[in-house]
């Protein structure tokens, strides 16, 4: 009983003691680290590389006098159905550089609790490692160079009067005013009217002012090669009328032929041999 009656009065004793004074807590401080990182371009050497492209034929086209009419425009029904043969943009690709980009950093991990919060700024630069633009120049080298002439083209050439379903045999001026102005030459043999035609207006720009030629003639089966052309200076363009002949083949006496018109001529008459 003793024993039991001391540690009651232990007890008691330390229950209804004075109570424990709690201290205050410490203020903390947080820190916010904000970092803002700059990448700056690097250096930027240029390369340039030539690439050569291999090319067909590279075409120069001589163009007819302006308000040239070609024959099929001005004989309604003139065609040309080929008896005399056929008539006749790269890049550089640059690799652009980038300008100074900012990079927005990660934000910082938030603490729990109220505290004083301070700010620190750290600022980053970062320099990209060298790079290389280049620049891709691209040449086509042609196997050959070839002149066309569009005095020349197709709808100048005319070898079917559709009217009266009859071949071209040729022409020459029918005015009797104009024959004494008037003369006729056979160029070389050549292989084309298209030729024919091309030298028929070389013949007339190497004669007196250079507009001479009035018509032409091409005749398919034995490759001759007539040029009408006039004797003083051309007045104005394609200054003098023309007459075209009509045949019906075989005609023993007149072949058939491809004709067309030069600066100085213009063919507004046709008229049958049969």
């Amino acid at each position: 009983m003793r024993t039991a009656a001391f540690v009651w009065a232990a007890l008691a004793s330390a229950v209804f003691a004075s109570p424990v004074e709690l201290q205050p807590r410490a203020a903390c401080t947080r820190t916010t680290h904000t970092t803002t990182t700059f990448t700056r371009a690097g250096a930027v050497a240029t390369k340039t590389v030539t690439r050569t492209v291999q090319g067909g034929v590279s075409t120069t086209i001589i163009p007819a006098p302006s308000g040239f009419v070609p024959i099929q425009s001005a004989i309604p029904g003139a065609v040309y159905q080929g008896s005399g043969g056929s008539a006749p943009i790269k890049r550089a690709v640059l690799v652009e550089e980038d300008a100074l980009l900012p990079r927005a950093a990660a934000p910082e991990p938030q603490k729990v609790g109220a505290c004083q919060t301070s700010t620190s700024t750290f600022t980053t630069y970062l320099t990209k490692a060298p790079t290389t633009r280049t620049v891709t120049a691209t040449t086509t080298a042609y196997a050959s160079t070839t002149t066309v002439y569009a005095a020349c083209a197709s709808n100048n050439l005319a070898d079917y009067y559709t009217p009266n379903s009859q071949s071209f045999s040729g022409g020459q001026p029918y005015k009797p005013s104009t024959f004494s102005s008037f003369g006729a030459t056979s160029t070389a043999a050549q292989p084309s009217a298209y030729a024919c035609c091309v030298a028929a207006l070389l013949y007339g720009a190497s004669y007196g002012d250079g507009t001479a030629a009035a018509l032409f003639t091409y005749v398919p089966s034995n490759s001759a090669c007539i040029v009408y052309y006039t004797v003083d200076t051309c007045p104005s363009l394609q200054a003098y009328s023309l007459e075209a002949f009509t045949i019906t083949p075989p005609n023993p006496n007149y072949d058939p032929a491809v004709i067309g018109n030069l600066p100085c001529g213009l063919v507004d008459l046709v008229q049958s041999l049969e």
